[in-house]
């Protein structure tokens, strides 16, 4: 299995990229990257090639706050060409810590839409007090339709069920109230949508309070709303640990009992910490593409890699083409009545 990997895309490459690709290969033996980067990066930071390990020259790469429309003409961008190997069948996956914009304008251009899907969605996975839940859009689009809405319903049902194996996973709408007509019009027939799809265990609606319950599988919204959410979790998290730590080391006596309480501290700080869940996928293209966070260190890449192996084995791509293809076929039955098979 061969993975490609954006080298220069992130706040840390090359550097940590190139560091985590090591950790993966030094635990994954079955595993086989292919960096796509700078020769200057290259000569600098891996002077050395480890096995299983082969370089591509790019020159150029896609700022974080570079238009897309510029990717077209930078074909010879590391995120471009990382993307084209996948394209080409000479890579398995792609990996970026780079430009969300720039990778999904890669994947759409090189890759292509898995057919049924308007809008590929990011999918993230979200710890609350039940465990990981999935979230999407996470960022791939700011602005959604209703059915852009169930498609990402649809998606994230498939994911679902490859992450926790639940055959009918619990599919609600992010939303300003719990009742159907509370959200925007967009939010309301995307509402009317999913509870009349079938395949889909539509729970209905969610409101921001109760994101961190995990009475739910699946959380749906448009990527500005999923992105300001997550970036929310991540902003309050890392201040109520702030203030935790400063409160109870404020005293002598306070620290005593610091010392106890610490290694549970330190597990849930685990559980938020986004560079223990490595990539997300980019659901819709077709093929395997990872967005990671772009702060990303060696121990997210390191995990991104794993759960793009993880991917590829277990044919993602594929069940979730079947899923959406069947739910297809259903809506055409119910418009046709059946009269096709009669």
């Amino acid at each position: 299995m061969k993975i490609a990997i954006d080298a220069m895309g992130g706040d840390h490459a090359p550097q940590e990229i190139i560091a985590g690709v090591k950790l993966a290969l030094a635990k994954e033996k079955d595993i086989e990257i292919i960096l796509v980067g700078s020769e200057e990066a290259f000569a600098k930071y891996l002077p050395v090639l480890p096995e299983r390990l082969t370089t591509v020259i790019s020159h150029s790469v896609m700022a974080m706050d570079e238009s897309v429309e510029n990717l077209r003409k930078k074909k010879d961008s590391s995120i471009f060409m990382a993307t084209h190997l996948v394209a080409e069948k000479k890579a398995d996956a792609i990996i970026s810590c780079g430009s969300t914009g720039a990778q999904m304008g890669a994947a759409l251009l090189l890759l292509g839409r898995v057919k049924g899907v308007k809008r590929p969605a990011i999918v993230i996975p979200y710890p609350t007090l039940k465990g990981q839940k999935v979230l999407l859009d996470g960022g791939a689009n700011a602005e959604a339709d209703s059915r852009n809405l169930l498609d990402f319903a649809i998606m994230g049902n498939a994911y679902a069920r490859f992450l926790t194996n639940k055959e009918h996973p619990q599919v609600a709408l992010l939303s300003n109230g719990s009742e159907a007509h509370k959200g925007t019009a967009v939010v309301r027939e995307a509402h009317q949508l999913m509870a009349a799809a079938k395949g889909l265990d539509f729970i209905g609606n969610l409101e921001g309070r109760d994101i961190m319950t995990g009475d739910y599988d699946v959380l749906v919204t448009d990527g500005f709303t999923g992105n300001l959410a997550l970036k929310l979790t991540e902003g309050v998290a890392s201040g109520l640990f702030h203030l935790i730590k400063e409160e109870i080391t404020a005293t002598a006596t306070r620290k005593l009992g610091a010392a106890l309480v610490k290694p549970g501290l330190k597990n849930i700080a685990q559980k938020f910490d986004y560079s223990n869940y490595g990539g997300a996928p980019l659901l819709g293209v077709n093929g395997v593409s990872l967005v990671c966070h772009g702060s990303s260190k060696a121990t997210a890449v390191e995990n991104a890699i794993y759960n793009g192996a993880s991917f590829v084995k277990q044919h993602f791509i594929e069940e979730l083409t079947k899923d959406i293809a069947a739910y297809q076929e259903e809506q055409k039955q119910d418009l046709t009545g059946g009269k096709e098979n009669e």
